[in-house]
């Protein structure tokens, strides 16, 4: 048959009708076949850790990437350190959370500031490209790229920086600090800031069923009698003398 507008028309109708007839279902899977592909290609580019294991009788109240909270435990995979670590509720004895971040006004000055030492920087750099006559310009540069520089700098260290740490019962330290990256910045994403909230909200629910005891060295009831009658009775100094 010649190949002609007739028969490719004919051709189309044919793949068309071919598509239709098709389940939806076999598509779908198609299409979960390729997510399944991309996903361990890009676990063979940057393998990941598995996730951390719930064990029987524990209670998960947050999980999040690579850290883990539950009634009895705070477990994270550190990536500096590369190494699992889990602390005890039972065992800790406070937990503070710090979080630094300046004021809009601020940052939207600082920016400001920034876009229009650029934007002037590039004007002056334009007419002296096109205009023999402008080598008094030279001295501009010094004190605009000066002003650059520390507009940068200041720019960099009002970075928000949170920060939840926490001390155990032998007074070790430890803290999970969270910074966000320049893309994030520059959006003015706040999911690391709610990201912490939800980690220290765990922690503090897992911490308010727990209390430690140095006299037992062990966890106790939490009920305000119980936690009365296991602390040994105050002595004062005065009875000494007496």
């Amino acid at each position: 048959m010649p190949f002609n507008l007739r028969s490719f028309s004919l051709f189309k109708k044919l793949f068309k009708q071919r598509s239709a007839d098709e389940p939806a279902t076999d598509r779908s899977t198609d299409i979960e076949a390729i997510k399944n592909r991309r996903e361990r290609f890009s676990d063979w580019l940057s393998p990941k850790p598995d996730a951390i294991k719930l064990y029987p009788g524990e209670n998960e109240l947050f999980r999040k990437g690579l850290i883990l909270v539950t009634d009895t435990r705070l477990a994270y995979i550190d990536p500096f350190d590369r190494m699992l670590k889990t602390y005890m509720f039972e065992h800790m004895i406070s937990m503070h959370k710090q979080f630094y971040r300046t004021t809009l006004f601020n940052r939207r000055l600082c920016k400001g500031l920034l876009i229009i030492s650029l934007l002037v920087l590039l004007i002056i750099l334009t007419i002296d490209l096109l205009d023999s006559n402008s080598s008094g310009f030279f001295l501009i540069y010094v004190p605009l790229l000066a002003s650059i520089a520390l507009g940068v700098k200041v720019w960099n260290d009002m970075k928000p920086r949170y920060v939840i740490h926490w001390r155990m019962s032998d007074l070790t330290y430890e803290e999970i600090v969270q910074e966000p990256i320049l893309r994030e910045r520059l959006l003015g994403s706040t999911k690391r800031e709610d990201f912490m909230n939800a980690l220290a909200d765990a922690m503090n629910q897992a911490l308010s069923g727990k209390s430690w005891s140095p006299e037992h060295n062990a966890p106790v009831s939490p009920s305000p009698a119980a936690v009365i009658d296991a602390k040994p009775a105050l002595k004062l100094v005065t009875d000494n003398y007496e």
